[in-house]
């Protein structure tokens, strides 16, 4: 949910984007692949975002994305961003296969 509002907020802020989700099993991890064509992420900003309470938006709380990390983390799992600011970002979450 976290995921799907953020990249809400980046297209409607760039006034352009889509949002594409991913699947990709793979031996040891499977990867769910979570982009949107909004915004993208400064390179700066893209070493905090999953800081608890870091947040770029005025009306953000930093606390989505340092849950998610957690969460998956707790499952033996992870999650890391790869963005172009005006271009894309895209998430990366890992599962370990079963």
């Amino acid at each position: 949910f976290n995921l799907i509002k953020n990249s809400i907020y980046s297209i409607n802020a760039a006034l352009k984007g889509d949002i594409s989700i991913t699947l990709k099993p793979g031996r040891g991890v499977n990867r769910v692949l979570f982009r949107d064509t909004g915004e993208g992420i400064e390179q700066k900003d893209l070493e905090k975002i999953f800081e608890g309470f870091y947040t770029t938006r005025e009306e953000g709380t930093g606390v989505g994305l340092a849950f998610c990390r957690r969460t998956l983390r707790s499952f033996d799992g992870d999650i890391r961003c790869d963005s172009e600011p005006g271009g894309y970002a895209e998430f990366i979450l890992e599962f370990p296969a079963i």
